[in-house]
């Protein structure tokens, strides 16, 4: 008899000849799922299992004379896939748990993946992701299942591990190699500043990854730039009345007068309530300033 699946509809017809018609069929041994109409001698059903069964079909005729003949069938099993559509999405340094599922094949089955973050891996008895991603960024790992046929089937899925600001750092190349001191964002644009260099001692950038050298108001030694009410202000270590500079817009500065500027040391600058704050390194009774 022909071979048939596992879960699949199967309808075969037993052919004889000879002796008295009208027939009748039976039949021992058939997998669960099918049956054999005694009229017409159609063995049909759906099978609920799977393997190699031998058949044995019993025919009388008319007169009652009978005979029988065994006959094989094959029964494959359904068709190993995993049923799994989809997988989370996860969160760095936090536990994730998520179970890979198959169908048909035949059991026990046997997992493996290539490609998962750093961190996670999987159970090849159970199919389980699990552990805690240490990385950042989307991942395309392939899951690959095999079962005790060594059938094999593979998928590839998409896990997303959003990278935590501050964490994960990327190397960028700077507009030139000066002692860049500080760096602020304001107005869509990120500004730093530096300590040395020749007419490039500020440089700007509209996504922090591409720099452009600007030209400071002063070759003095910028320790630190910030942003606030529509003005970046920069504040110098050393200098001759011009320790101070602003721009509008990170590109065109402009020399500001500092008090004590011949002798303070100006360190850092912030803004905050309508204020910007400057405070020294050097200076007597006067290392704070402020504006307006």
């Amino acid at each position: 008899m022909p071979d048939g699946q596992q879960n699949s509809s199967y309808s075969q017809t037993i052919q004889v000849t000879g002796g008295t018609p009208n027939y009748t069929y039976s039949a021992a041994n058939l997998p669960s799922g099918l049956s054999i109409d005694a009229n017409t001698g159609v063995i049909s059903g759906t099978p609920s299992t799977y393997g190699t069964f031998r058949v044995t079909i019993l025919v009388k005729d008319f007169r009652n004379v009978e005979v029988s003949k065994t006959l094989s069938i094959v029964l494959e099993p359904i068709i190993l896939a995993i049923s799994t559509s989809s997988l989370p999405n996860g969160a760095y340094n936090t536990a994730y748990n998520q179970t890979i599922t198959g169908t048909g094949g035949v059991t026990p089955y046997t997992w493996s993946a290539t490609g998962l973050p750093s961190g996670l891996s999987i159970n090849s008895d159970t199919g389980i992701i699990s552990g805690t991603p240490t990385v950042g960024g989307t991942f395309n790992p392939t899951i690959t299942l095999n079962d005790s046929r060594n059938v094999e089937v593979s998928k590839t899925f998409s896990i997303n591990i959003p990278i935590p600001l501050g964490i994960q750092w990327t190397i960028r190349q700077s507009a030139a190699d000066n002692d860049w001191y500080s760096v602020c964002y304001g107005n869509g644009l990120f500004v730093a500043v530096a300590y040395s260099g020749t007419g490039n001692r500020v440089m700007t950038s509209p996504d922090g990854i591409n720099w452009t050298s600007r030209t400071s108001a002063a070759n003095n030694m910028w320790q630190s730039v910030c942003y606030g009410n529509g003005l970046f202000v920069a504040v110098a270590y050393s200098g001759t009345g011009n320790r101070v500079m602003t721009s509008p817009d990170g590109i065109n500065w402009t020399i500001r007068q500092s008090v004590a500027n011949n002798y303070n040391q100006w360190y850092s600058v912030c803004y905050g309530n309508g204020l910007f704050v400057a405070v020294a390194s050097s200076g007597i009774g006067n290392r704070v300033m402020t504006s307006p």
